[in-house]
């Protein structure tokens, strides 16, 4: 199963839990399709495991700025794209396109 990685525990890692759906906004698909069940990690810890639900590819001018300030936990748009571009060595640019997943947690019931 494939593996989604977050490096901080943002707002929205609780209102995955919570059963929300969830955006995170990624540079490259690494193979992700709609329906994958993939393992959310947060640091070295596996927290759940989610679906994706929707995928939506858009250059960063076209996110909306309360979209990039929900899935960050950022203020301002400036402040959103600054903590994007952390991630990667060479910059984003605003027509750069991205991915935008939507995942939902799945239940897990252990027989």
């Amino acid at each position: 199963m494939k593996v989604l990685k977050f490096s901080h525990l943002y707002t929205k890692i609780d209102d995955l839990q919570s059963g929300q759906t969830i955006t995170t906004i990624r540079r490259r698909l690494k193979g992700i399709q709609i329906n994958d069940c993939i393992y959310v990690k947060l640091n070295n810890r596996y927290l759940c495991i989610a679906k994706i639900v929707k995928i939506e590819k858009k250059k960063l001018k076209d996110i909306s700025t309360d979209l990039l300030k929900k899935d960050t936990d950022k203020k301002t748009r400036q402040e959103a794209v600054q903590l994007l571009n952390s991630f990667y060595r060479n910059k984003i640019t605003e027509d750069e396109e991205l991915f935008i997943f939507y995942l939902k947690k799945k239940d897990v019931f252990i027989i």
